[in-house]
């Protein structure tokens, strides 16, 4: 799963490097500001990551907001926002991704991070990402504050955070 693992994150790398900014941030007629939304920027990452699949065949399968109420195992009503798995099976779950903005609210980071440990501990996930978009100028110190734990505490319990801060950049890990 580590090699597996390895080939997901730099498709997820390149992908996320594809992201334009009209996917980063969205304007909105009749209105100057341009808004902040969580699932336009997934759909494009999922997009963009399903190009990057189809090229390079990895065999697993790019699920996105796959309702899991009712899963015979996963005893969770949660909507993952993307998870790489194969399907119909408990034996290759590679990666669960949650995304929020940055201007998300704290508690909806909670959220996530309580997703995030039950895959990792308790549904044999290899790998859990947090992967916060958006900028601002205090970008890394406003992250750490909405996730309300050290990042070497998500870390020791299979959490990377990822941090792609403006369109077309790159992904930043907090350490």
């Amino acid at each position: 799963m580590a090699a597996d693992y390895a080939r997901f994150r730099a498709i997820l790398e390149t992908a996320a490097r594809q992201i334009t900014p009209e996917y980063f941030s969205l304007p909105v007629a009749g209105q100057t500001d341009e808004i902040v939304r969580e699932r336009h920027f997934c759909a494009e990452l999922y997009h963009q990551l399903r190009i990057f699949f189809k090229a390079g065949r990895f065999d697993l399968l790019l699920g996105a907001e796959i309702d899991k109420s009712g899963h015979p195992i996963i005893d969770m009503n949660v909507v993952p926002d993307l998870i790489v798995h194969e399907a119909g099976t408990m034996n290759r779950n590679l990666c669960i991704i949650e995304v929020k903005p940055i201007s998300g609210a704290t508690e909806g980071f909670h959220k996530d991070i309580r997703t995030l440990r039950r895959f990792a501990a308790d549904f044999a996930y290899h790998a859990s990402v947090l992967l916060v978009f958006g900028s601002h100028p205090d970008g890394d110190s406003r992250i750490r504050a909405k996730l309300g734990i050290e990042v070497a505490s998500l870390r020791a319990a299979g959490i990377t955070v990822l941090w792609l801060s403006e369109a077309q950049g790159p992904l930043v890990e907090l350490t």
